[in-house]
């Protein structure tokens, strides 16, 4: 299986500054990826990732985007202007980066058809389906992840990686925590057993359903029927979590008392992708917002020029005779003239 090449064009980095070792350094802490929302003639992009990335962290935040060929541009993205869902683990902000100062960034965005749709269906309706038609991601199913290895995440360029997993329970309520573990909230999320460890906050997860189609080609002996098999991709969620498992450590020496330590249990929450849709969609002031955008650039948009013929005089200036007198030019026979030559 084959991972688009799109898909993980559309994924950037969310770098906090910190100071280690008395440098401040911008550190990759998770996950973003580029959605594309359309309105009217125009597409507004937006950077979505887990809501509580920002949260946990204190730094001044910047967008870690490709460059063209080699390289990367740092974005600043102030904590103000991110906007939160307020029942799900999601946060978005615009991503409308000066042409100008980042004329070479390079990414790719997700479009809105390719999400999964509300509950309590969760169904997908989008290509290569066609209406009515629609199916539906379901437990055993398997899915994909693009995202930050915080082991390894690029030093000239952003490396996101794939991991790979199957849908173990369709979304229901669960709690998570929130304000660095002092409170929770409860919310829907999908459970996703994961060949993965933590640190993918923010990733966008794909489901792949299998499908098969037959087509008929013509051939030297006549038609043959052959039978493609494939998959239909679509955005299932967004990682927000994982669960752990308490265990006992062993201690050696002098030491007291039990150890606890926590193992990952390979079992992730994703939160579904139509909270991130309710969002942008919803969001009034994203919904303002674009509003905003559009109008700046319908009054940008050039306007023709009119087809009159600029005069310092009134047009009532040009009298009758004046008409007559340019008619009587304009129709003067022309007489051939001699070259000359004979």
């Amino acid at each position: 299986m084959a991972i688009p090449a799109d898909a993980l064009q559309a994924i950037a980095f969310l770098c906090e500054e910190r100071t280690i070792k008395h440098k401040k350094l911008r550190v990759p802490i998770a996950t973003v990826f580029i959605v594309a929302v359309p309105e009217g003639d125009s597409e507004f992009l937006y950077a979505v990732t887990a809501r509580h990335c920002l949260e946990d962290g204190r730094g001044n935040l910047f967008l870690r985007v490709n460059k063209k060929g080699s390289g990367f541009h740092d974005i600043k993205a102030d904590r103000d202007d991110w906007t939160p869902h307020q029942d799900a683990d999601v946060t978005a902000t615009p991503f409308a980066p000066d042409s100008s100062q980042y004329p070479d960034l390079e990414y790719r965005t997700i479009p809105l058809w390719c999400f999964v749709g509300s509950g309590p269906n969760y169904a997908y309706t989008g290509p290569p389906l066609s209406k009515p038609h629609s199916l539906q991601p379901t437990i055993g199913h398997d899915v994909y992840f693009l995202g930050l290895f915080t082991q390894h995440w690029g030093v000239e360029r952003n490396l996101p990686i794939a991991r790979f997993g199957h849908i173990s329970r369709m979304p229901d309520k669960l709690k998570l925590p929130r304000d660095r573990g002092t409170s929770s909230f409860e919310t829907v999320a999908y459970l996703i057993e994961s060949h993965s460890w933590g640190g993918h906050s923010g990733s966008p997860v794909f489901f792949m359903y299998p499908m098969t189609a037959q087509k008929t080609v013509p051939t030297d002996g006549g038609n043959t029927t052959m039978v493609i098999i494939g998959n239909c991709v679509g955005l299932l969620g967004l990682v927000s979590a994982h669960y752990t498992i308490p265990i006992e450590a062993e201690v050696t020496g002098d030491v007291l008392g039990k150890i606890e330590t926590k193992l990952n249990s390979g079992i992730m929450v994703v939160t579904p992708a139509d909270a991130v849709r309710q969002l942008l969609l919803e969001c009034e002031d994203f919904v303002e917002d674009r509003k905003r955008r559009q109008k700046e650039s319908d009054d940008n948009k050039p306007m023709p020029s009119m087809d009159t013929v600029a005069t310092d005089e009134p047009a009532s200036s040009f009298t009758k005779a004046d008409f007559e007198q340019a008619l009587k030019k304009a129709s003067r026979k022309i007489e051939p003239q001699s070259t000359g030559k004979k």
